[in-house]
């Protein structure tokens, strides 16, 4: 069965995200690397299928000096968003964040380390306890972690 309303919502949050792209790059990351008070980063991953750039705008949360917390949430959507797919078939990936570009290496969070940034992110980002109530799957936490 088809489900419009939840295809017009992904269609919307990836409009949304490509003019927010467009912005973070034309701006070199100056403009729109907070939205609605929340910090934004500008995620680039090597597309799993095509081997193309992909560029995804994330709320992230800093976890220490050289790693950051961001949730694939994707509008609590039934499906993983293309970029944590992405960073499954290869975790190395860029950012753009406070003005600069950086190599990272994602990993994603289990058990315990999960749990415990979870937590810090719903405190951060209440509505992501929103999107895990909208869908059966368990929203994946991924840090980003700079290499040296």
């Amino acid at each position: 069965m088809i489900n419009h309303k939840s295809d017009l919502k992904k269609t919307l949050i990836i409009a949304f995200s490509k003019f927010h792209e467009y912005i973070l790059l034309a701006s070199k990351g100056k403009l729109m690397k907070s939205l609605a008070g929340y910090d934004m980063l500008l995620l680039e991953t090597t597309g799993r299928v095509s081997g193309s750039k992909r560029r995804t705008p994330l709320l992230y949360l800093k976890a220490n000096k050289k790693s950051f917390l961001c949730v694939a949430s994707f509008g609590g959507s039934n499906s993983h968003p293309d970029w944590f797919l992405n960073i499954l078939s290869n975790p190395r990936a860029q950012i753009l964040i406070n003005s600069s570009w950086a190599t990272v290496n994602a990993s994603v969070l289990e058990s315990r380390d999960r749990e415990e940034a979870w937590d810090k992110l719903t405190e951060y980002y209440p509505s992501f306890n929103k999107y895990q109530n909208k869908t059966k799957r368990i929203i994946p936490v991924v840090q980003f972690t700079l290499e040296n």
